[in-house]
C-alpha cells in the first residue's frame, strides 16, 4: 500500500521489486513455514480492486452488527 497520488512509476517498481522478493526459493520457505502458501503477487490495479472489494464486504458487516473498537 502507498499514499494516494503515489507516481504509478514509484508503484510499478515497488511491485516489481516485492513480486522479486515473494520469487526468492528463501521467502517461500519462510512463508510456507508461517503455513501459507505463496501466490504470485497481484498487480498494483488488481491489489486495489481487491482492497476496494474487502472494505466493501468488511465495511457492510461491521455497520450491520454495529462492530465497535475499544
Amino acid at each position: 500500500m502507498v499514499p494516494a497520488g503515489t507516481p504509478a512509476a514509484v508503484k510499478q517498481r515497488l511491485h516489481a521489486e516485492g513480486a522479486k522478493a515473494l520469487g526468492a526459493d528463501d521467502v517461500k520457505g519462510r512463508i510456507r513455514g508461517l503455513g501459507v502458501e505463496p501466490a504470485a503477487p497481484a498487480s498494483p490495479e488488481d491489489f486495489g480492486a481487491f482492497m476496494r472489494s474487502e472494505m466493501a464486504k468488511w465495511g457492510k458487516l461491521i455497520r450491520e452488527r454495529s462492530i465497535r473498537t475499544d
